[in-house]
C-alpha cells in the first residue's frame, strides 16, 4: 500500500505542476490529446524526481527490454546498442505470446553473462545450470508457469498489468541468487 501512496503523491505533484504550468494552455481551447502529452511530461519530471526514476516497468517497455535496460544499468554492464536490440524481440513471450516470459528469458542470459567462465565449454557452468534451476523453479512456484500468455492472465493485487509484476520479482530474485554466490562476476 505505501506504494500505491507514493504514486498517488507523485501524480498530484505532477497534477499541480500541470495546472500551474499550463493554465493558458488549458484555456487555449486545445484538444485533450494535448493536454494528456503536457501532462504525461509533468509525471515523467515528477517521477525523474522520485525513488521510481530507475524503473523501466512501462507501458513501452516490453518485459524482456524492461528486464534487460535494469540489468544493464544495475550492474553497469554497459552493453550496447546491438545487444539491447538483441534482447528486445524477446518480449511477450518472443513475440507470439506462446512461448517464454521475456523478462524470464533475459533474466537466464544475464546468469549465463555472470557465470560462464572464458574460455571453458558450455557443460563446465554448473553454478549457471543451478542457478537456472532455481530461478525456473521461482518462476514456477510463484507464477505457476513460464509461457507468456499463462503469465498475462493473472492478477496481482495493486498490479493493473500483471507483467510489471512478474518483472519487478524476476528483477529482485536475479539480484537475490547473483548476489548470493561469490563465484558471479557481479
Amino acid at each position: 500500500m505505501a506504494i500505491h501512496r507514493e504514486l498517488i503523491e507523485i501524480f498530484g505533484k505532477a497534477n499541480k505542476r500541470f495546472l500551474y504550468e499550463n493554465a493558458a494552455f488549458i484555456m487555449s481551447n486545445v484538444s485533450e490529446r494535448s493536454f494528456c502529452s503536457a501532462l504525461a511530461q509533468c509525471i515523467y519530471l515528477e517521477i525523474q524526481n522520485s525513488k521510481y526514476s530507475q524503473y523501466h516497468v512501462d507501458t513501452e517497455l516490453s518485459c524482456a527490454e524492461a528486464m534487460f535496460k535494469a540489468c544493464n544499468e544495475y550492474y553497469q554492464l554497459n552493453l550496447n546498442e546491438e545487444t539491447r536490440k538483441m534482447f528486445s524481440i524477446m518480449g511477450l513471450g518472443m513475440q507470439t505470446e506462446l512461448s517464454c516470459c521475456g523478462a524470464y528469458t533475459v533474466a537466464i542470459a544475464m546468469i549465463g553473462l555472470f557465470t560462464a567462465q572464458e574460455g571453458r565449454t558450455d557443460c563446465d557452468n554448473i553454478i549457471g545450470y543451478t542457478m537456472v534451476n532455481d530461478f525456473t523453479d521461482f518462476y514456477i512456484s510463484n507464477f505457476g508457469s513460464l509461457q507468456c500468455c499463462s503469465l498475462q492472465n493473472q492478477n496481482f493485487e495493486g498490479y493493473d498489468n500483471p507483467c510489471h509484476k512478474i518483472v519487478e520479482a524476476a528483477a529482485k530474485e536475479l539480484e537475490d541468487m547473483l548476489s548470493s554466490d561469490s563465484s558471479c562476476l557481479v
